[in-house]
């Protein structure tokens, strides 16, 4: 079996553990960021299409790294409380934290791969149907992927957040994982 193939399955295992998570816990929205990506990441091994791998990291990969910070921190094992709390399953728990590593597993799949400027286009694009879709098919108290208003363990007040939420995720975020994939990519062709 090719490599691209048996990653690909890995991302689909991933995706498939976020339905069944999100199943057990009777919560519909798949609309989360991580909850789709693995599928996305899926595609893009299977297709063996780099610059939509890096187009999917690019979104991702600050964001899932915030999510374990706040996650350790809000769960205690920075200010010693109970990890599980509020009769969360111990697999919630788990496969939550195995689905949020999608962007930190594809990028250490493809780190020796150039990014180009595709992938921001990529990004882009994806962050916009994103947007849409959020805007439309969901409700603002959902506050999926923060669109509607600024994670609540960010205290600061953008006015308008929600119209420039593209510009700021590509901005904050993408722009910054595209540069850090580039560097990565330098250093590997080093060794």
């Amino acid at each position: 079996m090719k490599k691209h193939i048996f990653y690909g399955l890995i991302f689909l295992a991933l995706e498939i553990m976020a339905i069944i998570r999100n199943y057990i816990s009777n919560y519909t929205n798949f609309l989360w960021f991580c909850d789709f990506a693995p599928l996305l990441f899926a595609v893009a091994f299977f297709l063996n299409h780099e610059q939509l791998k890096k187009a999917l990291i690019n979104i991702g990969l600050f964001a899932q790294i915030g999510y374990f910070i706040i996650f350790f921190y809000n769960q205690g094992l920075f200010i010693d409380e109970n990890v599980i709390g509020f009769g969360e399953t111990l697999f919630y728990v788990i496969s939550g934290l195995v689905v949020h590593t999608s962007s930190l597993l594809a990028l250490s799949l493809s780190y020796k791969s150039k990014p180009k400027i595709e992938s921001l286009l990529h990004s882009f694009f994806i962050i916009m149907i994103m947007y849409v879709a959020i805007i439309n098919f969901t409700a603002p108290e959902n506050n999926i992927n923060y669109i509607f208003s600024m994670n609540p363990e960010i205290n600061l007040d953008i006015p308008n957040y929600s119209r420039f939420w593209a510009g700021i995720v590509f901005f904050v975020a993408v722009l910054p994982a595209y540069f850090l994939q580039y560097v990565l990519y330098k250093i590997s062709k080093r060794t």
